[in-house]
């Protein structure tokens, strides 16, 4: 929107001329032709844009699982202190510190694995739990008002 008002400006102010192209009008018509895809990506996530918001997330989700399945087998060990948590990445008898964080946002749950979001329209996961699903870790999260991210408290 920025770039399209910037164009337009120029447009009105004579323009820019670059070897007799009027450069403001060509930059007017590229922002214009954008200006639709912003709008695609700032719809919210409960309705039909799941398989977009699913694609612009790919990147930065597959990450974390490449690392995980490289470094196997291990046992992750998590440490709850209040809404702060620790990471342990135990090896045979070795054990090392991958992460701490604070726990906020949004849940995002799968077969194995919970991932935290800042907030619902985030692509970017803060934190990644692996583990066996279980009532005992819902029920920490819900504590921490930690809620599931709309397409899963109620969606298909």
């Amino acid at each position: 929107m920025i770039g399209l008002l910037l164009a337009l400006g120029y447009t009105a102010y004579g323009g820019i001329s670059f070897r007799g192209i009027r450069l403001d009008l060509w930059f007017a018509g590229f922002f214009a032709l954008l200006l639709p895809f912003g709008w695609f990506i700032n719809m919210d996530r409960t309705n039909e844009s799941r398989p977009l918001y699913k694609w612009l997330a790919r990147p930065y989700t597959r990450p974390l699982f490449r690392t995980a399945r490289k470094r196997a087998p291990f046992t992750a060990e998590y440490e709850f202190r209040g809404d702060l948590v620790v990471y342990f990445r135990i090896t045979g008898d070795k054990s090392e510190v991958v992460w701490h964080n604070r726990m906020y946002g949004v849940s995002c749950s799968g077969n194995g694995y919970t991932m935290l979001y800042k907030n619902s329209r985030s692509f970017k996961p803060h934190a990644l739990f692996l583990h066996h699903p279980s009532a005992e870790f819902n029920a920490l999260l819900e504590a921490l008002g930690i809620t599931p991210m709309p397409e899963q408290a109620g969606g298909p």
